[in-house]
């Protein structure tokens, strides 16, 4: 009886040994050993493992239903729309008898679909804000976007803009020098031609890349995938959050500058465990894209 006692006692208290030195586990352990008093001790270390692997699963499904949803949001946002506007321009041609297509002259009008962009993007914006705001911050209590430091604040968003502005004019003047140097051997239109310059309808650009983009893309991949790849991979989740985040973009020469601002992002707000400072730093870096294509317009 002595015996059995003591190894009761022993597994009692193996939450209090040095090999048991995570927290999390710790806490497990003492918690069920208490709810379990006087029944058969609870062996912490197996249980724990598994309570690990089913939070790990949890966090990572969390993560694919955050990227996911976002995606699947994004299409039907933008299909409905398309298909709502399509229906009322359809509606207004049968009034007047115009006998051209309805889908021709909904995809072939560039600052049609620009438009159509920035209302999808009004939309998302909208619903992630509403989310996260009253039903995240209001009613489950999370501090997401908390009073930031304006020093901090000015400081990281005024260096990505100055050294983002930077980085974008010195190209454009590269550009513009080498097509100087190059009207000797080529014309102006040719160089030009294989040179594309976008030129954009900028209201619907400002709406959709400055203003609203970064409030959802912070929401759904640094609240939403960071801080659940954070829970399991703490070292690399800001790298594979900013992979990911970048790969979502779908332009391939622009996955560089992209992954490195969204590492810049990424590290402020594992820092801060503020929403708002990563929110500011990328609408600091996409108006300076706004800048540099007006300037590539006036310059070409």
């Amino acid at each position: 009886m002595i015996r059995l006692h003591e190894q009761k006692y022993q597994s009692n208290n193996r939450c209090h040994t040095t090999q048991y030195v995570c927290n999390e586990q710790r806490r497990y352990c003492q918690q069920n050993n208490a709810n379990t008093r006087n029944q058969t001790p609870v062996h912490c270390g197996t249980n724990y493992s598994i309570i690990q692997k089913s939070n790990k699963s949890k966090h990572i499904w969390s993560s694919v239903k955050w990227v996911g949803g976002f995606f699947l949001t994004y299409i039907t946002t933008l299909v409905f729309i398309v298909f709502v506007v399509a229906f009322i321009y359809g509606m207004i041609l049968a009034l007047v008898n115009h006998p051209f297509s309805i889908v021709t002259q909904v995809f072939d009008n560039k600052n049609f679909i620009e438009a159509i962009i920035a209302i999808t993007a009004l939309i998302l914006m909208f619903i992630y804000i509403s989310y996260i705001l009253l039903y995240k911050q209001c009613i489950k209590g999370e501090e997401i976007y908390k009073k930031p430091e304006i020093n901090t604040l000015i400081t990281s968003s005024g260096l990505t803009f100055l050294i983002s502005l930077l980085i974008r004019l010195l190209a454009i003047f590269l550009v513009y020098f080498l097509i100087v140097s190059m009207k000797n051997y080529l014309s102006t239109e040719e160089i030009l031609n294989a040179i594309p310059i976008e030129k954009p309808n900028y209201l619907p650009s400002i709406i959709s890349s400055v203003l609203c983009a970064p409030i959802y893309e912070e929401i759904v991949f640094r609240y939403g995938l960071q801080k659940n790849l954070d829970k399991i991979y703490p070292k690399s989740s800001v790298l594979l959050t900013s992979i990911i985040f970048s790969a979502a973009h779908l332009n391939p020469t622009s996955f560089v500058p992209i992954l490195i601002i969204s590492l810049y992002m990424g590290y402020t707000y594992k820092k801060t465990d503020n929403l708002l400072y990563p929110t500011i730093i990328h609408m600091a870096f996409n108006i300076t894209a706004i800048i540099a294509q007006y300037t590539s317009s006036v310059m070409f």
